[in-house]
């Protein structure tokens, strides 16, 4: 099973929001099947050095923002995972 971090359209997209503030918060979304916040949220860790310097484990790491991003209720137009 991929992440969504791992598709080639959000490997670039997560590039771009790393390196500035200008994301397409609605192409992460479909890029990485309605998970931008796993995807995000994983990518930064990872680029900034987080996840290496805390030894923090990359799996329970996925884990944890999935079951963040399960509590958002795409109904809601003003605050959801996107």
């Amino acid at each position: 099973l991929r992440g969504p971090d791992e598709d080639p359209l959000s490997q670039g997209l997560l590039a771009e929001a790393a390196r500035s503030w200008h994301l397409d918060a609605f192409a992460l979304a479909e890029a990485t099947g309605n998970r931008p916040l796993q995807a995000l949220g994983l990518h930064l860790l990872t680029h900034s050095g987080l996840v290496e310097y805390f030894g923090i484990d990359v799996v329970r790491l996925r884990r944890f923002l999935a079951e963040l991003e399960r509590g958002y209720d795409d109904g809601n137009p003003y605050h959801n995972r996107v």
